[in-house]
C-alpha cells in the first residue's frame, strides 16, 4: 500500500515537471453558451458607442514570401474611426525617397469618397479600403459592416457575399463559433496566456482560441488552420486596458501568416509576415462628423463614378484662362511623352514585327484554306 501510493506520488511530481502545472488544473465552470453570451455582450457594448477612435502603427516584417508576394517590408500611421454606420480610415506610409505617402477613405450616406496622391475618387459602393485597412478591429475580430450591403448585384460574385461581414463572418468573433457550433469543443481546463488563464474552445484541426473570461471573454490567442496540422495564421492580443466599465481593448497586437500549402514545396510551413500594431491613442465618444471628410486635393483628378465624369481640379482662384492653358499644356506633355515613346528604335521595330507576324499568319491561314477546300466541279 505504501509503496503504490508513493508511486503515485511519484508520477504525479513527474506529470507537472514534464506536462506543467495545467495537468492537475481543476475544470472550470463556464459553458459555451455561457461564452458565447459573453462574447455578444462586448461586441454589442462596442458597437453601440456614439463613435470612436484608434490610431497605431502598423508594421509588417516579411520573413519567406513565396514569388509573386510583396517583399518590402512596410510602416504604416493608420487611423480608424467609426461614427453610426460612418467610417474613417487614413494611412499615412513615407516612400523609400522620405515622400509621405497618404491614403483617405470615408464611407458615409451611402457614398464613399477614396484618395491617393492627388487621386480622387467618388463611389457609389464601399471601397474595399474601408474593411481591408482596419487593423486593429479586425485582429479583434469584431465586423465593423454589419448593416452595409452592397448595389450592384455582381458585386456579391466578385467580392464573395452580398456584403463585406458575410465575406468575413468565417472568422469574425461570435458568429464563427455559432454558424460551427455541432463542431465546437470545449477544453476541460483552464490555460495560461500571457500570465492570465484562458478558456479554449476549438473546432478540432480548424481554430482555437483562447479566450479571457475576466476582460468579456476577448481573444488572446488564436490559431487558424488551412488544413489539420499546417497553420494559416496566430493572433495575439496583449496589454489590455479597461477604458469603460467592463470594455477592454489590447495595446498590442501581433499577426504570424504562414504560408499557404499550395506556395511552392520549399516554403511550405514557414513563416511569410509577421504584422505589428501599437496603439498610440484610443478615443471613445465624442469623435467629430467633420472627421469623416476626405480632403479634396488643392488640384489633382477627380473621378466621379456616380455622374460618370472625370475632370481636372485646379488650385483656388485660378482664372478659366489659366486653368485651359494648363490644360493644355498638360496635354501637350502627355502627347509628347506618346511621342518619344512611338520615336524610340526599339518600338519601331517591335511594331513592324508584329504585322509582320500577323502577315505571316494571315497567309498560312489562306494556304490552308486553299488545300482544305473542295475541288471545282468540271464542265462536261
Amino acid at each position: 500500500m505504501i509503496r503504490s501510493s508513493c508511486t503515485r506520488c511519484v508520477v504525479a511530481v513527474a506529470a507537472v515537471c514534464f506536462w506543467g502545472p495545467m495537468t492537475l488544473a481543476k475544470e472550470h465552470p463556464y459553458s459555451l453558451p455561457e461564452i458565447v453570451s459573453g462574447m455578444e455582450q462586448f461586441e454589442r457594448q462596442f458597437r453601440q458607442l456614439p463613435s470612436w477612435l484608434v490610431e497605431y502603427v502598423h508594421e509588417r516584417r516579411n520573413h519567406h514570401p513565396p514569388p509573386g508576394i510583396q517583399q518590402k517590408d512596410t510602416r504604416w500611421e493608420v487611423l480608424n474611426a467609426k461614427k453610426g454606420d460612418w467610417i474613417y480610415v487614413h494611412r499615412i506610409a513615407k516612400h523609400r525617397r522620405d515622400r509621405l505617402v497618404q491614403t483617405w477613405c470615408v464611407w458615409r450616406d451611402g457614398i464613399c469618397t477614396f484618395r491617393i496622391f492627388n487621386n480622387y475618387q467618388i463611389f457609389p459602393e464601399i471601397h474595399p479600403a474601408a474593411w481591408e485597412y482596419l487593423f486593429y478591429t479586425d485582429t479583434l475580430f469584431l465586423d465593423m459592416h454589419p448593416r452595409t450591403r452592397y448595389k450592384a448585384g455582381f458585386l456579391d460574385r466578385l467580392l464573395g457575399g452580398v456584403s463585406p461581414s458575410q465575406k468575413l463572418s468565417r472568422i469574425m468573433l461570435p458568429e464563427s463559433i455559432k454558424k460551427q457550433a455541432k463542431e465546437v469543443r470545449l477544453r476541460p481546463q483552464l490555460e495560461t496566456i500571457d500570465g492570465h488563464q484562458c478558456v479554449v474552445v476549438e473546432i478540432p484541426e480548424k481554430d482555437i482560441l483562447w479566450l479571457d473570461p475576466q476582460i468579456g471573454f476577448l481573444c488572446r490567442r488564436r490559431q487558424v488552420y488551412q488544413k489539420p496540422g499546417v497553420l494559416f495564421a496566430e493572433y495575439r492580443n496583449m496589454e489590455f486596458k479597461q477604458w469603460l466599465p467592463g470594455l477592454w481593448l489590447p495595446l498590442k497586437q501581433v499577426v504570424v501568416r504562414y504560408n499557404l500549402d499550395s506556395d511552392p514545396p520549399e516554403y511550405h510551413g514557414k513563416v511569410r509576415y509577421v504584422e505589428r500594431n501599437y496603439v498610440m491613442r484610443i478615443q471613445l465618444g465624442n469623435v467629430p462628423d467633420e472627421l469623416f471628410v476626405v480632403p479634396v486635393p488643392e488640384s489633382g483628378l477627380i473621378y466621379d463614378h456616380i455622374r460618370g465624369v472625370q475632370y481636372r481640379k485646379y488650385p483656388a482662384g485660378t482664372k478659366p484662362k489659366d486653368a485651359l492653358n494648363m490644360s493644355i499644356t498638360l496635354a501637350r506633355d502627355e502627347a509628347g511623352v506618346t511621342a518619344r515613346m512611338w520615336s524610340r528604335p526599339i518600338v519601331y521595330i517591335v511594331c513592324w514585327s508584329m504585322i509582320g507576324v500577323a502577315g505571316v499568319l494571315l497567309l498560312v491561314s489562306q494556304v490552308r484554306k486553299l488545300r482544305n477546300s473542295p475541288p471545282a466541279a468540271s464542265e462536261e
